[in-house]
Formats: structure tokens, sequence, C-alpha cells
């Protein structure tokens, strides 16, 4: 009789093994007895063996007897554990980089000298890595891991214990770690740029092979796969951003942006931005920054109006009204890079006449010079100058009423309507009409106008001379009501 199953000296981790034996007789019929721990079980061989009811050291015993009753018997004693050990307790992985990617140390402890598989695994997806080590003794591991396959991302690990009984643990707890081996950066353009036609410069740490890289410039796909050394097509001068999508063999996904500007070749001299002219025509005056010359084409839209080509700066706009302008500026090199510049000026030409009648001491102020030479020729005002630039244009100013009180003689000028009305039904003024507009804030190019008011002679007094009015308070028996409006100065 020879067992071969359970063998001896096993360790199995099933209660319930299969029974494997063989008997060796030439007579027939043989009769065949089976104990386990000393109990006879109603098994033959090729079935489970019933009996054991622990874990722990058992043996089976096989006794064969022949029809002469001749016998023979084996016994085999084995080891019985079904439970599975503690699951393994991982220790904290460091960064994954390009560097260590192929070597990653992962430690940690289990049930001595059993087998510890270890997974590991992307959160963007992928295959997972499998390492198997065997525990020390006592109870310490540790694996060199290659996860150069791994896509980066939060890799997770986790690991089972199996004992020699083939008991496999539960998993362990996870423990992640970053996994950040794939760089991209852009290089050029960025920043400032003087042409519209930049090369695209970039570099990408990768130890995989690039399956794809997508542009995007100023968020449109552009329709090629592109690579370092990409030259793009012609862009319009100002800001603009580019974002790279790059995905490697393994599934690695990785973007970076940049911005830059596209500089005008074109810087505008003159009007410039924001001022204030007091003439109905202006020198338009231009420099070009620019290598690629002669031009192909150069001119410039007024209040984005009409084209006007023009062969160079400087050059001479003229018949412009009062209020604001925009001025735009168009300049194709001989490469065909088109640079705009754009100027904001505002046009105020208009004077605003001051007399001054010293029969009735009123002064007067008018933008009609008509009106102001038949002041001064037929009722006796003398003429004193200019007291400020206003606008003709309701566009670009706050209207400033017009009053006459005909039993002083006085002239009554203010920006406050309510204030217009309560003078002409309550003090004896007659409104006369707007006289002008004027800003009702301080802005680039304006003055204060003063008001300022004689009780004695009754008359109104304006201003822009802020010495003016400090004498005329002192020394004219002048009080200051204020600042009626602000005007603009040459």
């Amino acid at each position: 009789v020879t067992i071969a199953s359970p063998a001896t000296g096993s360790l199995i981790n099933t209660k319930t093994p299969t029974l494997t034996y063989s008997v060796v007789d030439s007579s027939t019929p043989i009769t065949e007895v089976v104990e386990v721990d000393g109990v006879t079980q109603n098994v033959k061989s090729g079935d489970l063996l019933t009996g054991i009811s622990t874990d722990g050291t058992h043996t089976v015993k096989v006794i064969a007897t022949d029809p002469m009753g001749n016998s023979g018997s084996a016994t085999s004693t084995f080891t019985v554990d079904t439970v599975a050990p503690n699951p393994p307790v991982l220790s904290s992985v460091a960064t994954i980089t390009a560097s260590n990617q192929a070597t990653v140390s992962v430690t940690g402890t289990a049930e001595a000298n059993s087998t510890v598989i270890i997974t590991a695994t992307s959160n963007k997806g992928g295959a997972s890595k499998t390492d198997t080590v065997t525990a020390s003794s006592n109870g310490t591991f540790s694996a060199n891991m290659d996860l150069s396959g791994l896509r980066d991302g939060t890799i997770t690990f986790t690991a089972k214990a199996v004992d020699a009984a083939g008991n496999t643990s539960t998993a362990s707890a996870p423990v992640t770690a970053v996994k950040d081996t794939v760089t991209l950066t852009i290089i050029s353009p960025s920043g400032a740029i003087d042409t519209n036609t930049p090369t695209l410069t970039y570099s990408v740490v990768d130890s995989n092979t690039a399956a794809a890289v997508l542009l995007f410039i100023d968020g449109q796909l552009q329709p090629n796969v592109v690579s370092s050394g990409y030259v793009f097509n012609p862009l319009s001068d100002g800001p603009h951003s580019i974002t790279i999508n790059y995905a490697d063999s393994i599934g690695n996904i990785i973007s970076a942006s940049s911005s830059f500007t596209v500089k005008s070749a074109i810087t505008i001299n003159n009007p410039v931005d924001g001022s204030v002219i007091n003439t109905d025509t202006v020198k338009l005056d231009y420099s070009v920054a620019d290598t690629n010359t002669p031009a192909k084409l150069q001119g410039y839209s007024l209040d984005n109006g009409e084209f006007h080509i023009i062969d160079s700066s400087p050059t001479v706009i003229g018949s412009l009204t009062d209020g604001t302008h925009s001025l735009t500026i168009y300049y194709v090199d001989s490469n065909g890079k088109i640079s705009t510049a754009s100027s904001t000026f505002t046009v105020i030409t208009t004077p605003l006449y001051r007399l001054y009648n010293k029969y009735s001491g009123d002064h007067f102020y008018t933008t009609d010079s008509g009106e102001a030479t038949f002041a001064e020729n037929n009722a006796g005002y003398t003429y004193e100058g200019i007291a400020g630039y206003v606008s003709s244009s309701e566009t670009t100013g706050t209207p400033l009423y017009r009053l006459y009180n005909k039993y002083s003689g006085d002239h009554f000028y203010t920006t406050d309507s309510g204030e217009a009305t309560f003078a002409e039904n309550n003090a004896g003024y007659t409104y006369e009409g707007i006289a002008a507009y004027v800003s009702s804030t301080q802005t680039t190019g304006t003055t204060p106008l003063y008001r300022l008011y004689n009780k004695y002679s009754g008359d109104h007094f304006y201003t822009a001379d802020s010495g003016e009015k400090d004498t005329a308070q002192s020394l004219a028996g002048y009080n200051l009501e204020g600042i009626a409006a602000y005007v603009w100065q040459k």
C-alpha cells in the first residue's frame, strides 16, 4: 500500500483533501479500510477524505487485505492549516520620478516566510503591475518594482500574503504615491515677439514614445499634428495663447500652456492716445520698427470709416469735427505681416470768448465770434480773451446753460438744469440756450472753470485762472461759489 495524497509531512489548507493511494496485490478482491486518526472512514482512493474537523496534525492509515488474509498498510501524517495570514502592512512609497520609476522601493511587513504579492495600479488606467517577494523570518519584505509601464498619476499599492499552506490573506490597506515622470515645457514663443510667424519650440522628458501632439492656438485646435520646430501661420498683432496636449505610447497625457504677444511694428507718435487737440487738423506721425521693407501697404482709418492709403509718415488729417475720434494705422510689410496701432483723441476747437461791460459790471461768455464782436461794438463790452476751449458737440460733454437777468444785467452759466430752471422761475433770469458743451468732471487736458459771484454788482464771473480767482476774491468783492465746469486749454 502506498499513500500519495495527502503525503507524509505535507502542509495542506483543507480539511477534506483528496485521498489517493495504490495497492499492489495479485489477488482479488482486496478489502480496503481507511482510518483517520484511528477512526474508520467510508472512503476509498479518489474520494475526499472525511473525519478531519480541526487544524493541526492528522494521520491517515490505509489497510488492504487479500482473500488469503494477507494484509498490508501505509500511514501518512500531515498538517492541516486553514487559517489565512493577516494582511501585510505596507510602508509609505516615495514620489515616483523618471529617475527612480524602474526601481521603486516597496517595503512592509507580513507573516514570516510568507509569499507577498504586491500590485500597483494607476488612477489614469492602463495595465497594473505585480511583483512577488518572500517575507523574511522576521516578517519584513522589500521589492524593487519596475513601474515605468504605468501611467503617470496616483499609483495605488496593495499586497496580499500567501502562507506555506497556500492560504491567502485579504488585501492590505492601500498606500498611494504620485508618479510624475513626463514633463512638457514650452520654450517659445513667449513674452513679446516681433514676428507673427514664430517657431514653436518645446521639450518633452518621457521614457516612452510620443503617440500624439495636439496644438491649440487661441483655443482653436490646429488641423495637423505638430512637432517642435513647427512654424505658425501668420498671427495678428496682440496677445495670443497656445496649449499643447501631449500623449505617449502608454497613455500618459500632459498639457502645457504659454501666452505671448505679437508686437505691433507701428507706434503712433501723434496724436497721442488720450490727448486733446484744439485744431481741426492733426499731423499723423508714426514710426515703424520693421526690417521687412519697403511696405506693401500703409494707411489709416478714422472713426472706423474709409481706409486712406498714404505713402509715408507724417501726413495731415484735416476737417476734424469737435468730439472724440478713433484712429487706426495699418501697415503691411514686405513679408505680408499686418501691424496695427490705434489712438483715441479728442478735438476741441471752439473758444469760449470772454467780454466785460464796465458800465453794468457784467461778464459775458459766448462761443459765437459774431455775437462777441457785436457785443463789443454795440453793447459796451470789452473783449478780454478766451476763457477756455469748449465743444460744440453734445457727444463730447455736458450742456452749459446760459441765462440773462435784464434787471441786474447779469449773465449766468450753469451745468445744473435744476439750478437753471430755478433761476428762470424765481430769480428773474431768462433762459437763452446752451452756451457750449463742457466736461462735468476733470479729465486729461481739462482745467476747472471757477464760478464767483459779486453780491454788490450782482455779477457772475467765470475764470480758469486760479490766480485771477484768488485776486477777484481778495480785491474785487467776489465770493467763490465752486467749479462751474471743466474746460480745455491749449
